[in-house]
């Protein structure tokens, strides 16, 4: 399991996803996680739907390098 820092703000309705621009009650981001940093870059917060789908393409592509690394290519 990578460590990661995950970042979450919570209020009214107020917020909103930047990935489906809907209205949320909680929007997250990873700032840090191994290989990871974007604790100096403009935050960009997803609701968790949107979290939950860039998470699992995120450990998709690493998975892909991962094994195109062992091939050799």
């Amino acid at each position: 399991m990578k460590p990661r820092i995950r970042v979450w703000k919570w209020g009214g309705l107020s917020m909103r996803c930047e990935t489906c621009k809907q209205e949320s009650p909680v929007v997250m981001r990873v700032v840090i996680a191994k290989g990871y940093n974007r604790a100096l870059a403009r935050p960009l917060y997803n609701c968790p739907a949107c979290f939950e789908r860039k998470e699992q393409t995120t450990q998709s592509a690493t998975a892909q390098s991962k094994r195109s690394e062992r091939k050799g290519l």
